[in-house]
């Protein structure tokens, strides 16, 4: 994510941007001898941490060129206006590429990555952070008969939901924070409006879900 402007913050509670690894492999990969790097001519530029990434787990490094702040921050920043960004071998390989990607403009608190999990294609995606990279799938809300009003976006102190459920579908609402906590649930088959208090919750970005025995019908993206 090289325009994250409310979606993560670091532990300084700074929202910089920040790049994520995951080993799709089954044995565990040592960093320390590796390197990021956002100039292709100079592969060595950050030499990674002293540490392993475990099969099928992920790692957040923050591209904030402070390494004041943890052995976990780079070096280097990430253009918002587009670069390319490699991870590169060992010197004893001369830094041979073990993954290369050049990005264009990048949109705000919208991230870029390979989807299916760790084998797809590039594409812009809701951000996944410390979880599979997958598509927001969106299922027919229109078949259904919901309609769904949910506001204001951004919001600060409250949310006003409102629901029409002609008929009667069994219908579990849910809106959960960018690590995928849980925030708020509930399970209706009647119209209702509600003012649910968003006072406790910090800034950042938030996705609002509802689902039937089906499946998911639709999802939105909130910012506070």
């Amino acid at each position: 994510m090289a325009n994250n402007q409310a979606t993560l913050a670091d532990s300084s509670g700074e929202f910089d941007d920040w790049i994520e690894l995951y080993n799709y492999g089954s044995a565990a990969i040592y960093l320390g001898d590796k390197y990021l790097s956002d100039k292709p001519d100079r592969p060595n530029k950050w030499q990674m941490p002293d540490l392993w990434i475990q099969a099928d787990q992920y790692l957040l490094l923050w591209a904030d060129e402070d390494g004041s702040q943890g052995p976990l921050h780079a070096n280097f920043k990430l253009s918002s206006g587009g670069e390319t960004l490699g991870l590169y071998d060992t010197d004893s390989t001369n830094f041979g590429i073990i993954d290369q990607i050049a990005f264009d403009e990048q949109i705000a608190d919208i991230s870029y990555g390979r989807t299916p999990n760790g084998t797809g294609s590039w594409q812009s995606m809701t951000p996944t952070p410390a979880a599979s990279n997958e598509p927001l799938a969106i299922g027919n809300l229109s078949e259904s008969g919901v309609e769904i009003g949910l506001s204001p976006n951004p919001f600060q102190h409250e949310l006003v939901l409102s629901l029409q459920n002609p008929h009667g579908h069994r219908l579990h609402l849910s809106l959960f924070n960018i690590n995928g906590q849980e925030l708020y649930s509930v399970s209706r088959r009647d119209s209702f409006h509600e003012v649910i208090s968003t006072t406790h919750l910090a800034s950042g970005l938030y996705l609002f879900t509802v689902r039937t025995h089906s499946g998911l019908i639709h999802s939105q993206k909130l910012v506070k």
